[in-house]
Formats: C-alpha cells, structure tokens, sequence
C-alpha cells in the first residue's frame, strides 16, 4: 500500500476526508500515521498539524508520544505562540525521561528556543539540560546546546564559561558537511541562523 495517503504537503478537504477514511480502515500504526502526517504539515499548515498531533497524543502510544509532542512544537512556533512551543518542547523532554527508549531532539530545540527568545524563567532548566545531555550525533544539536548554554551563562555572569560554550557553538557551526552519505546537509548548521554574531562577541569579548 502506498504511503502517500500519510505524507500530503498539502492540505484540503478532501485531503482530510481522504486521510480520515484510510486512518479509520487501518489496523494498527494510527498513531505513526498521524504523527508523521502532523509533523509533515507543521510548517505549512500549523493549526492542521495540531488537530493530528494532539489527535496522535491522545493515543498515549510509547513509540510517538515523545516526537508528537515536539513536532507539536514546531507547530505552535510557527503561529507564533512561543510558551505553548515550549511547554510541548517541555512534555517530549518529561516523556523521554520516563519512556528513553525512543529519542528527540527536543532537548536541544528547548535550549535553543529559551536562549534565543530570552527566557529567564527558565534558564536554570537550560543549564541543567546541557550538564546532562551529550552532544547529539550532529554538529547542529551541539550547536544548539553549546548556543543556549553560552548565551545562559553570559546573562548570568559567568563569562569565562559563556566564552568557552561560545567556541564550542562556533567550532560545530564550521562543520560544512553532514556524515550521512548522500545527505551532506543534514545536521550542518544553517549559514543564517540567528545567533551566529551574537556568539562571536561573546567569544571575542575581553
């Protein structure tokens, strides 16, 4: 059976009568069906996103609970809603502590966003995220944690240690290719991201 019933870019109304008919004649699998539907259109079409997305969470189902909840992020980010973003970012991180078999990027796109939108009340949970999680298989997920981290401890006072974290950001934003063969952008750090100036002057300062 195909699977483009699942993977629509766009979406209508009779694309989701479509969708919703073939979900009802599955057997199995409806929560992977509607996650990977919701995160498909999280950038296009948020509000479709979330009606699947919070559909998928309902379901409680271990293997999707964990990545329903940061795509619903995405979904919310990209409306514009900054606290909801963070508060799904916050419900992936909780159930991957309780569920670890199955893994996000959650935690680095939480540091990330706190930093990047300025956050205070909850850069303590930024700096204990960064002591506890490792560098990711990426050079983007370092950048993000090391990004986040310089920026935390730079508002904090802690300069010798925003510098440090500042270097490392810059270190992984250098890498110009991905190790996954035929995919040479994928985990690089986009060339426009946000914080790139902001780093080098907290590398740079005196």
């Amino acid at each position: 059976m195909s699977d483009s019933w699942y993977r629509n870019t766009e979406w209508t109304p009779q694309i989701e009568a479509e969708f919703n008919a073939r979900l009802a004649r599955s057997r199995g699998q409806k929560a992977q069906y509607l996650r990977i539907q919701g995160s498909i259109l999280a950038s296009r079409h948020p509000e479709a996103a979330l009606q699947l997305l919070h559909h998928c969470i309902e379901l409680k189902d271990d293997f999707t609970l964990a990545a329903a909840h940061q795509d619903a992020a995405h979904a919310y980010y990209r409306m514009g809603n900054i606290e909801l973003a963070l508060r799904s970012l916050e419900a992936a991180i909780e159930r991957q502590e309780v569920y670890p078999m199955v893994r996000t990027e959650a935690p680095y796109d939480y540091c990330m966003l706190v930093a990047l939108h300025g956050r205070e009340e909850r850069y303590d949970r930024v700096l204990a995220l960064v002591a506890r999680i490792s560098s990711g298989p990426f050079p983007l997920t370092e950048f993000k944690a090391q990004a986040a981290n310089a920026i935390v401890l730079w508002e904090r006072g802690r300069q010798e240690e925003a510098k440090a974290a500042a270097r490392l950001a810059i270190e992984a934003q250098s890498v110009e290719h991905g190790w996954i063969p035929g995919h040479p952008d994928v985990g690089v750090v986009p060339e426009d991201n946000p914080l790139s100036s902001r780093l080098a002057e907290i590398a740079a300062s005196g």
